[in-house]
């Protein structure tokens, strides 16, 4: 099974409600889908024929780099992305909460951010 298939059906197995808009073929296909579980929300978007993932507010990188002390400054294919997601769903749900891995989070977002653009 495809890795983003495989991650929304881990995610509406594990109780996640689905919304979706699009694809809206009047700008190039785009397509958000959401997937919320009242204190998470993951979600994926395509956007001119990209795929990306959010995790609340972050990639899953960063949230990889924050749990598991992982180097984000190069992100990886959105195909380990899902994969990651879903293996780690568990995880993540109950870091989620965690209001100091979100400040570390959002300080990993900023440095690789700095990292890549200067």
């Amino acid at each position: 099974m495809d890795p983003l298939a495989a991650l929304i059906a881990g995610l509406e197995a594990a109780g996640f409600a689905r919304t979706e808009t699009g694809p809206d073929r009047e700008h190039f296909g785009n397509r958000v889908i959401d997937l919320d579980d009242g204190d998470l929300r993951v979600r994926l978007v395509l956007d001119r024929s990209l795929w990306t993932i959010e995790v609340g507010d972050h990639d899953p990188d960063l949230w990889r780099a924050a749990l598991e002390d992982w180097d984000p400054s190069d992100p990886t294919p959105v195909e380990a992305q899902a994969a990651w997601t879903r293996a780690n769903l568990d995880r993540i749900r109950a870091a989620a909460g965690d209001r100091r891995l979100r400040r570390r989070i959002d300080e990993l977002a900023a440095a690789r951010a700095r990292h890549l653009f200067g």
